[in-house]
């Protein structure tokens, strides 16, 4: 899943969020957290407000060297498996924080980066029928609030596809 903190910091009560294979402490911040299904050993971290610590669960209380790592505003961790950390500039937060105003923001995305985050929304399943569409770029805001429907055809519209409805909320660009 994915939630969006805002703590303040408070050393006598450190706020730590647990994620999987991951943790991050608060050093008093706003930041966002994810740990989708699908990516079953990745976590990511991204900070629009101040700083926190992020590393590794096997790490805490070991005596193995540090995979900490501290991330601060408009920077992203990654965490795969217990083992990979990387830190990187977030040079378009509205991809990732759109969604905590009420919207999805997609600035020159190609389709097969904006459909996972369509099907986690509306809880559907989006196949394409040859694989060039998924290179196609689009860039949007949608309003959250917006019927599925609607949003599916203003995709299909401005990419020049056809969006086909099939069984159990599956559907196709084609």
């Amino acid at each position: 899943g994915e939630a969006y903190f805002e703590t303040v910091h408070n050393p006598d009560k450190p706020f730590i969020v647990h994620s999987r294979n991951a943790y991050t402490r608060v050093v008093g911040t706003r930041f966002l957290v994810q740990a989708w299904p699908e990516n079953s050993n990745r976590v990511e971290v991204v900070v629009t407000e101040g700083k926190v610590l992020f590393g590794s669960q096997s790490d805490v209380g070991t005596n193995h060297e540090s995979r900490e790592v501290l991330v601060t505003q408009y920077e992203r961790a990654i965490l795969t498996g217990d083992t990979d950390l990387v830190v990187e500039l977030v040079e378009d937060p509205e991809w990732y924080l759109g969604w905590t105003e009420g919207r999805l923001v997609f600035n020159n995305r190609e389709l097969h980066e904006v459909l996972p985050r369509l099907e986690r929304w509306y809880n559907i399943s989006v196949q394409v029928a040859d694989d060039a569409i998924k290179s196609q770029r689009i860039t949007a805001e949608i309003d959250y609030s917006l019927p599925m429907s609607d949003v599916l055809h203003g995709i299909a519209l401005t990419l020049g596809l056809e969006i086909q409805k099939g069984e159990n909320r599956q559907y196709l660009f084609k």
